[in-house]
């Protein structure tokens, strides 16, 4: 969540919506329940990128994100935060 909140901030709105699909699919596979602030901070970033992407886009994106794997996922969040 917190990648996808930085890049939101940084305009980078394409990797935030990946990062929080890669987020979303990462808590599912660990079973894991965000704390109430964590899904805060998650909801927020969804409204953002929703009112600014496309729907269809975000949620494109959002699939990309759900399938790539740990390794990729922060290699891409890397990568997109350093530009």
């Amino acid at each position: 969540m917190g990648c996808s909140a930085v890049a939101v901030a940084a305009e980078l709105l394409e990797p935030a919506a990946q990062f929080l699909g890669q987020a979303d699919r990462l808590c599912e596979d660990l079973r894991l329940n965000l704390e109430t602030y964590a899904r805060a901070v998650a909801d927020q970033v969804e409204r953002e990128l929703r009112s600014r992407l496309a729907e269809e886009r975000f949620e494109a994106l959002r699939a990309e994100g759900r399938l790539l794997s740990m390794e990729d996922a922060v290699s891409e969040a890397f990568a997109a935060l350093d530009r």
